[in-house]
């Protein structure tokens, strides 16, 4: 048993196995360096996405505030008087579209 233990630490030092195994490290190397860069890409395209999310959400609250819209209701349509075009601020409880997303409070809006 004792010249396994010491033929195996022998076939470690041999010099093709170093060669090998830098190659494979290096390779390992460019391979996560690779997805590194595709992870920060992912990451920009979700902040857009996300960013565009909450741009068309505060447009649409503040196209429908006289009519109503799905987190407001709809009272604007049951209404007979004029409808006040004035527009309403956003509150950040009504933004359940961007809030859907977990990563939503990273983007920094």
């Amino acid at each position: 048993m004792a010249e396994k233990a010491s033929k195996s630490n022998q076939d470690l030092k041999s010099p093709n196995k170093d060669k090998i195994s830098k190659k494979a490290l290096r390779e390992a190397e460019e391979e996560c360096y690779r997805l590194l860069e595709r992870k920060k890409q992912l990451d920009k395209n979700l902040i857009n996405l996300e960013t565009s999310i909450y741009d068309f959400e505060t447009s649409y609250f503040e196209n429908t505030a006289s009519e109503g819209n799905i987190v407001r209701g709809f009272e604007g349509y049951l209404t007979s008087n004029k409808p006040d075009k004035k527009r309403q601020p956003v509150k950040d409880w009504e933004r359940i579209f961007s809030h859907s997303s977990v990563t939503f409070k990273n983007v920094g809006l």
